[in-house]
């Protein structure tokens, strides 16, 4: 029933959200630039509203203390942890998007600053989840059936760059042609109907609130 009320609690702020957001981001011309190198069917998204994130970031928190409250009152802060790593790398963005509104330009933070401070939030994000006894350093294969104890330093450089690389996927599928929203709808429905399966009562809800059109903008 949690996860059922995540979604329509996310959904319904997020919806909200942005009928007030999307005409203000016009209003206040925070159009998306679009790269004269790129194709040309791309200039098609010239003056699209960027930081439109914002609004599932909002969606998506709401949908944390509601569906979430009773685990956050027995100490599990798992979900806020995860809302928090969310929120910095939605203060990336945001900081990117701010630089190309403020230079009208398609470059915000440099490659190099983007992935440094997104490396940064990785390996803090896992000091995190290490110190709450949140994660192991066990690297699980499936179909196989067999974890890999790894040392944690390893574990940890690797679950920093899984992260970060995930992220950035997400970025260039996005950039790509602005399908990220219905491609990561498929695959976050397929992690919720195997957490449900499994009962894992962490990661369903939290898939349940990504299946949201666009929430991967904010992780």
């Amino acid at each position: 029933m949690s996860y059922i009320l995540s979604f329509i609690v996310a959904f319904g702020v997020t919806f909200i959200a942005g009928q007030i957001l999307v005409p203000l981001l016009r209003k206040w011309k925070a159009g998306q630039s679009i790269r004269e190198d790129g194709p040309t069917w791309h200039m098609s998204k010239q003056g699209t509203p960027t930081m439109g994130g914002l609004m599932f970031i909002l969606g998506i928190g709401v949908a944390i203390v509601t569906a979430g409250w009773e685990e956050i009152q027995r100490g599990n802060f798992i979900y806020l942890f995860v809302y928090l790593f969310a929120l910095v790398f939605g203060a990336i963005g945001f900081v990117d998007d701010f630089q190309k509104l403020r230079h009208h330009a398609n470059e915000g933070l440099t490659a190099l600053q983007k992935f440094l401070l997104q490396l940064a939030a990785a390996v803090a994000f896992t000091v995190l989840l290490r110190n709450y006894g949140y994660l192991t350093p066990s690297l699980y294969i499936p179909f196989f059936n067999v974890e890999l104890a790894m040392p944690w330093v390893v574990y940890m450089i690797f679950a920093a760059f899984v992260m970060v690389a995930t992220v950035n996927a997400v970025n260039l599928t996005d950039g790509i042609d602005g399908l990220a929203s219905s491609v990561t709808f498929v695959v976050m429905m397929g992690f919720m109907f195997i957490a449900s399966l499994l009962g894992n009562t962490t990661m369903a809800p939290s898939s349940m609130w990504r299946c949201l059109p666009g929430s991967t903008a904010a992780t």
